[in-house]
C-alpha cells in the first residue's frame, strides 16, 4: 500500500507541475541581452495552489528531513516564480537552451502526427490522439484539472457540512427530523442524474459541476458532524466545562469543533475519490469540461480506440483513485484512534 500511495502522490505531484513540465514555453533561452527564464511566467493562481497542495501532501508522508527538503524546494520554486513573473519575454531571435520535458500543451493539434502508439516516437513518448494532440501532456493536465475540481468540491462540501452539522447540534431538536429527512433524500439522489440535468439546463462549465457535487455531499458530512457533536455534548468533560461557567463559544471552539470535525476530515479523502469518479464519468460521456480542456474522463473517451494509450490512461486513473483511497483510509483510521483516546 505504501508503494501505491507513493505512486499516487508522484502522479499528483507531476500533474500539479504540469503547466511547467508540459508546455511549449522553453525553460531557459539565451539572446543578445543575456539569459531569460520565460517558464517562470507560466501558470495562474490555480496552478500555484495545486503545486503548494502537492508539496504539502508529499511533506506529510515523509520524515523530518524529507519534509524540510520538500518545503525548501517548494519555497525556492515560489521565490523564482515571484521573480520570474516580472521578467520581460525573451526576444523572438533567441536560442533555446533548455526545453520543457514535454514541449506540448496537450491542446494544439498536429494533423501530421495522429494516432501514434506509445514509444514509437521520441517526440511523443505516450503517443498522440486522433487529432495529433500529445497524450502525455494531456494526461498530466487532465489529472491536474480533475484533481483541482475534486479538491475544490471537497473543500466546499467539508466546510459547509461541518458548519451545518454544528448548527444542528446547537439548535433546537425540532429541526433535526426534517433536516434528517432532507439529508436522506438528497443522499439517495444519484449524482450523475442531477449533474446531467443541471448540465442540460445551465450548460457547461465548472461552476455548476462544483456546486451540484458539493451540494450533494454536504448532507453526509453534516450528519456525521452532527452525530459526533451530539455525543460530545453528552460527554462528562463537556458537561463539566459548561458547569464551570465557561462560555458556550469557548467550549465549542476549543472542544466540540476539533473533536466533531475529525470524522468529516476522514470523509474528505473519499470525497475526492468520488468527485474524480463523477468528473471522469461525465467527461467520458462528453458532458464535462470543454472539448479543448484535458480531463481524465475526456482522455478515457479520446483514447478508448488506442489500445496502448487508452490502457495506460485507465491504469493511471486506477492508481490515482486507489492511492487517494488508501490515504483516506489511513486518515480514517487515525481519526478513529484519536476518537478512542480523547478525554
Amino acid at each position: 500500500m505504501r508503494l501505491l500511495r507513493a505512486a499516487a502522490l508522484l502522479i499528483a505531484g507531476l500533474s500539479a507541475t504540469a503547466p511547467w513540465i508540459a508546455t511549449p514555453v522553453p525553460w531557459i533561452v539565451r539572446h543578445e541581452g543575456g539569459w531569460s527564464f520565460p517558464i517562470f511566467g507560466v501558470g495562474d493562481a490555480v496552478d500555484v495552489s495545486l503545486f503548494i497542495i502537492a508539496g504539502a501532501a508529499a511533506a506529510w508522508t515523509l520524515r523530518s528531513r524529507g519534509r524540510i527538503a520538500v518545503v525548501l524546494l517548494v519555497g525556492v520554486c515560489l521565490l523564482f516564480r515571484a521573480v520570474g513573473t516580472t521578467m520581460d519575454p525573451p526576444p523572438v531571435a533567441a536560442e533555446i537552451v533548455v526545453r520543457a520535458p514535454i514541449p506540448y500543451d496537450g491542446v494544439t493539434r498536429d494533423l501530421s502526427a495522429t494516432r501514434l502508439p506509445v514509444g514509437i516516437s521520441t517526440r511523443h513518448l505516450l503517443g498522440t490522439d486522433a487529432t495529433g494532440r500529445d497524450v502525455a501532456a494531456r494526461l498530466l493536465r487532465g489529472v491536474r484539472n480533475s484533481l483541482a475540481v475534486a479538491i475544490l468540491v471537497t473543500i466546499v462540501a467539508t466546510g459547509v457540512g461541518i458548519v451545518v452539522g454544528l448548527l444542528l447540534a446547537a439548535g433546537p431538536p425540532v429541526l433535526r427530523l426534517p433536516t434528517d429527512l432532507l439529508a436522506t433524500t438528497v443522499v439517495a439522489i444519484p449524482a450523475i442524474l442531477v449533474l446531467l440535468a443541471v448540465r442540460t439546463v445551465a450548460g457547461g462549465g465548472i461552476v455548476p459541476f462544483v456546486a451540484v457535487l458539493a451540494t450533494l455531499r454536504i448532507p453526509a458530512i453534516a450528519r456525521v458532524t452532527h452525530a459526533s457533536a451530539r455525543d460530545l455534548l453528552a460527554a462528562p468533560f463537556v458537561r463539566a466545562a459548561f458547569g464551570l461557567g465557561l462560555p458556550a463559544v469557548h467550549v465549542y471552539a476549543r472542544t466540540i469543533v476539533p473533536h466533531a470535525s475529525g470524522a468529516a476530515y476522514a470523509l474528505a479523502g473519499f470525497g475526492i475519490v468520488g468527485a474524480i469518479l463523477a468528473e471522469s464519468a461525465l467527461g467520458f460521456l462528453g458532458l464535462g469540461w470543454s472539448s479543448t480542456t484535458p480531463s481524465l474522463g475526456a482522455l478515457l473517451e479520446e483514447t478508448r480506440d488506442l489500445p496502448s494509450s487508452g490502457g495506460l490512461v485507465a491504469f493511471l486513473l486506477g492508481v490515482v483513485l486507489l492511492g487517494i483511497g488508501s490515504v483516506a483510509a489511513d486518515v480514517t483510521r487515525r481519526s478513529a484512534r484519536a476518537g478512542e483516546t480523547r478525554p
